[in-house]
């Protein structure tokens, strides 16, 4: 006698099937949730995989380039606060120029002028020590003899990029003499009209590197909005919108539970059937 076959009906297959759809629906919303990603693989949606992954890319290359802006604005404020401090020595030699010319040239007003010059070739020697000490990560763009340039890149392939020129602004590039005895009116006046020029020669390259710096500035903050809106833009490609997934969470939630519901129902019917050739 031939073993009867009691297969699972239509209804309860349906049933099961619905379930088993809503369970894998409901893991794919889970992550979603968690990840805050529609697209996390090729698997997903490789266009926009891919299209995303180059935003991205593009946008760490610049976020790279951005830091190194951000090195070389810290480098340009570097030489501009040492050229501030080097402006102060020499507004302070002047003025010890101007005390020794107010000096008469008898003996004492000579042995005074004497020290003053003393004093003033003691603070040349630290403007050449400012301009030395103006270094930011190796680069030393008011440093004596040869200072270094510095290449600024804006982006990825090298093809746009800002040279910030050095400028020698110890002693010796700023033209300064040692003050000597200052024993006449005209080696004195021969002296401030070289601290004049100093002063002039520094002021002018503060304005050099101000623009320079404003406009390093300028292009560091392009950059920063140009890494958002790459990121926006790779975003909008794979990222859930979590509001529309919560919704479908939910309404997953609620077609399990009734098709749970329907398999129940289904199974307690065919019971009932059952137990008619019971």
């Amino acid at each position: 006698m031939a073993a009867t076959e009691v297969g699972i009906s239509s209804a309860v297959r349906q049933t099961l099937a619905t379930l088993q759809k809503s369970s894998t629906d409901i893991n794919t919303v889970q992550n979603r949730l968690a990840t805050g990603l529609r697209v996390t693989s090729a698997l997903d949606n490789a266009t926009n995989f891919f299209a995303a992954k180059s935003l991205n890319n593009k946008a760490g290359d610049l976020s790279a380039l951005q830091d190194a802006m951000g090195q070389g604005i810290s480098t340009i404020k570097a030489a501009s606060e040492a050229l501030t401090a080097i402006e102060d020595t020499l507004n302070q030699m002047k003025g010890l120029a101007d005390q020794a010319k107010a000096l008469g040239t008898d003996s004492a007003g000579l042995v005074e002028r004497e020290t003053l010059g003393s004093q003033y070739d003691t603070l040349m020697t630290r403007v050449t020590n400012l301009a030395s000490d103006a270094t930011y990560k190796g680069v030393n763009l008011i440093k004596g003899g040869t200072p270094d340039n510095l290449e600024v890149k804006f982006n990825e392939t090298a093809t746009s990029t800002m040279i910030v020129s050095g400028a020698d602004m110890d002693q010796t590039g700023l033209s300064l003499t040692a003050a000597g005895t200052w024993g006449t009116n005209s080696e004195i006046d021969a002296t401030a009209t070289a601290i004049t020029a100093a002063i002039n020669t520094v002021r002018s390259q503060q304005k050099t590197f101000g623009s320079e710096l404003s406009f390093l500035q300028i292009r560091a903050d392009f950059t920063a909005n140009m890494v958002r809106t790459l990121k926006e833009g790779a975003g909008k490609l794979v990222n859930a919108d979590l509001n529309e997934e919560g919704a479908n969470m939910l309404a997953l939630q609620t077609k399990q539970s009734l098709a749970t519901t329907s398999l129940s129902l289904t199974t307690q019917s065919e019971q009932s059937v059952l137990r008619l050739f019971g």
